[in-house]
Formats: C-alpha cells, structure tokens, sequence
C-alpha cells in the first residue's frame, strides 16, 4: 500500500501488470476486490483510487477533473510504478477512463480490458420490468441532482445496486459496503465530466488486443453498446456473461476469472 502523486493503490499478483480503474465516480476500489484478486495469479494487479475517490487525496477543484486528467493521472502512476507498458481493466466509470486512456496513450499499453461500459450514452437504461421499485427510485434519485452528503451518495447507491446487481449476494454486498469510503462530490462531478462523451468512431484507432466482458443482463451496459464496440475495434473479442449484470466479476466469478486469464495468457 503506497501513495504516488497523491494516488492511493495497492498490488498483488505476479505476471503482466494490470492497471485496474473502478467505477463511480464516488466509489474506490473495494467493490472490485476480493474477487479481482482471482487474477493474481496471472497478472501483477494495480488497484488504485481515482483522484479525489476513495483514499486518494481530495480535489481543491473539481472543474479541472475530466477523463482525459483521470486518464493521465493512470499514466502518472505507471511511470511512478516504472512499468513501461500495461494492461487496462476498466470497469463502468473507469471503463470511460480506459478508453480515454487508449486514445491518448496508447503506445503505453499491451492490452484493454473494458466491462460494464459504453463508448457512448446513446443505449437508455433497459430497466426490467419486474425489478425492484425500490432500488429503480433510488437509481433515479442518483441522476435528479447532486448528492448532499456523503452519507446521502452512501445509502442512495445502496438501495439502487439490486438494479446494478440483480443477483446480489446480500452478504458480499454488505461486506463491500463496509470497506468502501464514499465521495458525493466525486459522484456529483461524474455527470458533467461526460458531457458530450461519444468517443465510439475513434476507438477504431485503438490497436491493441481488447477484451469485452458483458452481463447479459446489465441494464445499464449490456449487449447492444458491446456490439457497437466489438464493431469498431479491430482485433477484439467479446464475452458474454449470460447471467451478470453490471458486476460479472461478483455474478460469475469463476467464469470471468477463466475468461480474463485466458485471454491475458495470449497477449
């Protein structure tokens, strides 16, 4: 556990490094773990909090947080961390990262990995129509306005996970809740730093080994933004988890531990 320009992240594993971005914004990096943690094996995992999220250091200023200042704080930490290549894993939120991250460092990268993203916002949610009402209103209550407290941000998204995570395991839930350190004005801020983020025509120019990981049953992400994706993206290979929804990594654990390895075994 260790601080590089003011970036919080933690490594395990041994094998081809892997620069892991979570979501939110507002969240860390507890949620990915310990099931990321399959991948060890495998890969040298870098487990970091996005700048002013989690256990990184705040922002002052949260105008100048955009993806592209996200993207090159990830590139910071690898130079800090001397790698000289990496791969991506980017998941929802920080799936947005990653791909900003290829666009304008590409050359620094072996391999993306992107689940649970979009390249654009043009997929509306596909709410299913026997899903909790409970966790539909909170997930409205999360995009009607800003959160007013962390404490706020804390409980709205946990009773709107049921709708990210169908299949929820109540314990593993309360579990990652209780490690998590919460931040509405990284969550607040999330919104307008994709304002007009369409970036689905330039990943064609993404020349690396890409890694789809989709949950059938995602609402917010599921198959048709990964066709669009797949499409585009000239050398790679799409997963589809036929009973995720947002979290495969919590859904099918073994299944995307066999899929994520496989594919890292033939970089």
């Amino acid at each position: 556990m260790a601080m590089a320009n003011r970036i919080h992240y933690e490594i395990c594993g041994d094998g081809v490094p892997v620069l892991v971005m979570h979501g939110g914004l507002g969240l860390d990096h507890q949620y990915l773990r310990p099931a990321l943690d399959d991948l060890a094996g495998s890969a040298e995992l870098v487990f970091y909090d996005h700048r002013g999220n989690g256990r990184s250091a705040p922002v002052e200023d949260w105008g100048q947080v955009t993806l592209e200042s996200l993207a090159d704080d990830a590139d910071a930490l690898r130079q800090a961390l001397g790698f000289d290549r990496i791969v991506l894993y980017g998941h929802s939120y920080g799936g947005f990262v990653a791909i900003t991250y290829a666009l304008r460092h590409q050359r620094r990268l072996s391999g993306l990995i992107l689940a649970g993203t979009a390249a654009n916002l043009r997929h509306p949610p596909n709410i299913p129509p026997d899903a909790d009402p409970d966790a539909v209103a909170a997930f409205g209550a999360l995009f009607s306005g800003p959160m007013g407290s962390d404490g706020e941000w804390a409980e709205t998204w946990s009773r709107a996970l049921p709708l990210y995570w169908p299949e929820m395991d109540r314990d593993t839930a309360a579990d990652i809740h209780r490690r998590t350190i919460y931040r509405a004005d990284a969550w607040n801020r999330s919104g307008p730093a994709l304002a007009g983020y369409d970036v689905l025509d330039e990943m064609a120019r993404i020349d690396v080994p890409v890694l789809l990981v989709c949950g059938r049953r995602d609402f917010l992400c599921g198959p048709a933004p990964y066709e669009d994706m797949h499409a585009v993206l000239p050398r790679s290979e799409l997963v589809i988890l036929e009973d995720s929804g947002h979290f495969s990594f919590l859904s099918e654990r073994e299944r995307h531990r066999e899929a994520v390895t496989g594919w890292l075994a033939a970089l």
